[in-house]
């Protein structure tokens, strides 16, 4: 399996360098990965993928898959970008899926299972992957992979913990619903410092108000003890008005990271030539990914991709660094490693 995978990917490389050429020139806004979706989709298809576009009715996002029957590896990885491109490098985490799933493609007769790759839309703007997970996208894979290239500046910052709530005021439209209200609520939230509020907005149906609030915290316990706090306090500020109240999202869960994947991972990166692989890097709460790793055996892929230490992570710098020579020398053994550890898993010899 092992020369087969070299071979297949010196024959590729040419195709390799392409997609991550084009992932790199052309970064999306959340939602707005029409190019990054209908090139990677195309691509995939090319080599025998079954591909479903806005898959789960989720705007953007794909399904692609090869094999059949168990076991189901899932690759995954988020399409969008910021405002000053991929600062978080998600043109190389796709990239990187997509060209193992293409070589994995090339001995398709001898998968023992199905490889099932999940290109997510909009992740930056509201944790899509939980949409999909909630939707049972996930209830049928045995195992999940996934990459993050980081820079070694990173090690101190955390994602943060998020959820969505919504107040519906019954029998009063937008009009009705004071501003003294709303300030109340938005000062209640500003008084723990802990936590952010990430969205607000306040719609209306013919007869009920409805106020969408999404917080943020970099400390997932506070934001749980916020919630019960919250509860409390629009039972009683609001105990004149008739109110539901609903957590419309899950929040970011804590990663689990699985340890035999995490196992063959680490073994097959070392075994790729990622020698500095630090395999006790975890990151507790990548975005809705610790959400996928409490329903699925998941390992998240912590691979440095930058040389220079002093450029920061989610800046425009880091972007650019995307495109860097040891960049493609760090994924390119990466994607080696993911060939390896689906072979593993699914015994292939």
């Amino acid at each position: 399996m092992i020369q087969e995978i070299h071979s297949n990917f010196s024959i590729l490389k040419p195709e390799f360098e392409e997609i991550f050429s084009f992932l790199y020139s052309n970064p999306e806004l959340s939602f707005e990965e029409n190019q990054c979706l209908n090139f990677l989709c195309d691509k995939l298809g090319k080599y025998g993928f079954k591909i479903e576009k806005d898959f789960m009715d989720v705007k953007n996002c794909f399904f692609a898959q090869i094999g059949s029957g168990h076991p189901k590896i899932g690759l995954i990885f988020d399409m969008d970008a910021g405002y000053e491109g991929h600062t978080k490098a998600n043109n190389i985490s796709s990239a990187i899926m997509c060209c193992a799933g293409i070589i994995m493609s090339q001995i398709k007769d001898k998968l023992n299972g199905s490889i099932c790759i999940f290109g997510s839309s909009g992740e930056s703007a509201c944790g899509t992957k939980i949409t999909l997970l909630k939707q049972g996208a996930f209830s049928d894979i045995d195992y999940m992979l996934s990459v993050m290239p980081y820079i070694k500046s990173y090690e101190n910052i955390s994602t943060p913990s998020s959820t969505s709530y919504s107040i519906k005021f019954l029998n009063n439209t937008v009009d009705n619903i004071s501003k003294n209200c709303i300030n109340k609520i938005v000062d209640f939230i500003n008084d723990n410092e802990d936590i952010s509020i990430y969205s607000i907005k306040l719609t209306s149906s013919l007869r009920d108000a409805l106020l969408s609030i999404e917080f943020r915290s970099n400390k997932c316990l506070s934001l749980n003890k916020f919630e019960n706090n919250f509860e409390s306090f629009l039972k009683s500020v609001f105990s004149h008005l008739k109110i539901e109240t609903c957590y419309y999202d899950m929040p970011y869960c804590k990663m689990k990271n699985d340890d035999m994947l995490k196992k063959i991972m680490i073994t097959n990166l070392k075994q790729s030539g990622i020698i500095n692989f630090d395999e006790n890097k975890c990151f507790d709460f990548p975005l809705s990914l610790g959400n996928i790793s409490n329903e699925v055996p998941t390992y998240i892929a912590v691979v440095d991709i930058c040389e220079d230490e002093n450029i920061e992570f989610d800046t425009k710098d880091f972007y650019l660094c995307t495109n860097s020579i040891y960049a493609k020398e760090q994924s390119f053994k990466t994607i080696e490693a993911i060939c390896l550890s689906i072979g593993n898993i699914m015994n292939i010899n």
